[in-house]
């Protein structure tokens, strides 16, 4: 069976999440609790927390997978298609961090004497009790931080910018600028239930967005077709057959 969403453990077992009807998986330092697509860590109580520490793992979606799970601390994590978490089994000392390439959305358990730091190189994200979503593909130029609610802080060496609810920092990766706008967060943030959402947005980002969920190469007959311009408003796991067809219906295609 081909695997979308595959846990990796520190020492290098994989195992699929997807299709494997497991209900705890035992490793070193904790127990993974598996319902449905949910996965919770309990730690051992008589783990050093050292060793702990040092145990991390990493849940990776593949194009047409997603998946929610809970960390140890209680922060909840959607991740999106085609993305990587590496994560600690227990976090220790005074910060939490994960690392993550490719889209995810928290929902941070607050815990003022412990913050949240989300690494997506070479920002780092500060985090108190929070919703957001962060968009880091590595074949994209732009690393979009969107906040729903509470406050975080996104940094890029000494430059640093603070955001409120319903802006979003956008870093460049060619010029390594940071800026931040007001955004509809809807647009960003909607896969995590399940829906795609543009507004006005060219063909050619569309299908590209659509590509990466139905594990599609688009190709184009006409190279004017890209830059015609659509709203779309759709439940993710329609198939990709009604979604061309709402496109269709608009009469540009």
């Amino acid at each position: 069976v081909n695997e979308k969403v595959m846990l990796v453990l520190s020492d290098g077992q994989t195992i699929g999440l997807a299709h494997q009807g497991i209900d705890s998986i035992y490793i070193g330092q904790a127990t993974i609790i598996k319902k449905g697509n949910q996965l919770a860590y309990q730690k051992k109580q008589d783990t050093l927390e050292a060793r702990v520490e040092e145990e991390r793992n990493r849940i990776i979606t593949t194009v047409g997978g997603d998946y929610f799970f809970i960390l140890s601390d209680g922060t909840k994590v959607w991740l999106n298609a085609a993305t990587r978490l590496k994560y600690p089994v227990a976090f220790v000392g005074g910060i939490r961090k994960v690392l993550l390439e490719g889209e995810a959305y928290f929902k941070v358990k607050k815990n003022p004497a412990c913050p949240f730091f989300v690494e997506v190189k070479p920002l780092e994200v500060e985090v108190t009790g929070t919703t957001f979503g962060i968009r880091a593909y590595p074949d994209e130029t732009d690393v979009l931080t969107t906040l729903e609610t509470g406050t975080v802080r996104v940094r890029n060496g000494e430059a640093e910018v603070n955001l409120s609810p319903d802006r979003q920092a956008i870093f460049d990766r060619s010029t390594t600028t940071l800026s931040v706008g007001e955004v509809d967060t809807d647009l960003f943030l909607a896969w995590k239930d399940g829906r795609i959402i543009f507004d006005d947005c060219p063909l050619e980002k569309i299908l590209a967005e659509i590509g990466r969920w139905y594990d599609l190469d688009i190709f184009y007959a006409r190279e004017e077709v890209r830059s015609y311009r659509f709203s779309l408003n759709i439940k993710r796991h329609e198939t990709f057959g009604e979604v061309l067809k709402l496109l269709e219906a608009a009469g540009q295609i």
